[in-house]
């Protein structure tokens, strides 16, 4: 960090503190804020359990005064007995490293939880019960200022270099904690994972969509780290608790793309996807192995039928949601498919990338991922196979609909 920056930083934070629109800030007249030092790990508060920690951004326990004690002067409060004299706050409550991270989280609440809720139905979410429940899982804390990061470098382009590396920083320290402890989910905790889980899907697809490095196309080796990364969120989708299933709360908005739907005929597209079925028996050997390399390309693209049907099937806002559940469903083998470039795997992600399109944000997160995508995955195949992708990029190019193609 330069030293420009660091020495901005308190008079930054003075402006942020004295107001700020409610509404999301044109990128040129939006204020400056300085991007968090972080010397070192943020520090952690005391953990009450198993995904459950202090939160860090309430009073500390005994940090406010006893309100009996207006008028007193030093002398009386000595005299106090001592589990009433009021004490200070531990010294990482209101460290450097705190205080640098509220701009962010003002930011958070000013303009990212706007611009996630496309749908009106999902506001609540993004703008209260995360936040809220970010109060009290450092984690989760660590994820949602991770992506308030990621927000600021987009729309503050003369700051992107800076902001896109506190992004990283939170992004790895919330990812740590998400690997480490899938296995502790419970009743009590699954609803900050959920949401942890909902914002590294966010982190993941934006990896794609908007790639710190622009000078190279996006990797195969990439794509399948973020799918990677997805097969968590089915992690914590499976262990659902019955009780939060059946319940009308805040998160029923994101779990509505997992409820199933009459599925529509399909034209074009189930016509495309027959051919990809006789390509993928034609070229890819059978195995005794259950899960083989035809198997899991089979598989992945009868799930893109599924999910498509599952799209058109939900005229709501939160169809575009559902579009989204494909890299869930995909085998192990099949994310390595893609991973080692194989033709087959690439070739049925290119049809995907195909059937997402219409569905990106219209200006962050899933925007341009597509495009990244089948630019991918055009340098990576040989010239042999480019005439199966000739379909799936005419499709983004002329901005047709998948069921509106012919062959």
């Amino acid at each position: 960090m330069d030293a420009s920056a660091a020495n901005s930083g308190a008079s930054s934070l003075e402006q942020q503190a004295v107001s700020q629109p409610t509404t999301p800030q044109c990128p040129s007249h939006e204020p400056s804020i300085s991007p968090p030092r972080h010397r070192g790990s943020p520090p952690a508060a005391p953990s009450q359990g198993h995904g459950h920690d202090q939160s860090i951004l309430s009073a500390p326990d005994g940090a406010l005064a006893d309100p009996n004690s207006a008028g007193r002067g030093p002398k009386d409060l000595e005299a106090l007995p001592s589990r009433s004299r009021p004490r200070p706050p531990p010294p990482h409550v209101f460290s450097e490293e705190w205080m640098e991270s509220l701009p962010l989280l003002h930011h958070y609440t000013t303009n990212v939880a706007l611009t996630l809720s496309r749908d009106p139905a999902t506001a609540p979410l993004w703008g209260t019960s995360l936040p809220q429940a970010a109060f009290s899982h450092q984690f989760l804390m660590h994820g949602l200022l991770g992506v308030s990061a990621l927000h600021y470098a987009h729309t503050n382009p003369q700051q992107e270099r800076e902001f896109t590396f506190v992004s990283s920083r939170y992004q790895d320290l919330a990812l740590q904690y998400f690997t480490t402890h899938l296995n502790d989910l419970n009743d009590q905790n699954f609803t900050p994972f959920f949401f942890l889980g909902t914002l590294i899907f966010l982190l993941a697809t934006c990896s794609i969509a908007k790639p710190q490095d622009t000078e190279k196309p996006v990797s195969p080796e990439e794509i399948a780290r973020s799918f990677s990364l997805l097969q968590g969120v089915k992690s914590i989708i499976s262990a659902m608790p019955t009780w939060i299933q059946n319940q009308d709360g805040p998160l029923a908005p994101l779990l509505q793309m997992m409820d199933p739907v009459e599925e529509k005929q399909l034209g074009g597209f189930q016509s495309r996807l027959e051919r990809l079925s006789a390509l993928t028996r034609e070229t890819s050997p059978a195995s005794l192995d259950a899960i083989n390399v035809r198997t899991s390309c089979l598989l992945a693209i009868e799930s893109l039928r599924t999910t498509y049907c599952a799209c058109k099937g939900d005229q709501s806002l939160s169809g575009s949601r559902r579009v989204w559940t494909w890299p869930m469903t995909l085998t192990q083998l099949f994310i390595e498919l893609i991973q080692i470039a194989h033709p087959l795997a690439l070739i049925i992600l290119a049809h995907y990338a195909a059937l997402v399109r219409p569905h990106e944000h219209p200006d962050w997160v899933s925007h341009g991922w597509s495009g990244n995508v089948m630019i991918s995955v055009a340098s990576s195949l040989g010239p042999e196979w480019h005439e199966w992708l000739a379909w799936p990029q005419r499709s983004l190019r002329d901005n047709i609909d998948v069921n509106d193609m012919s062959e």
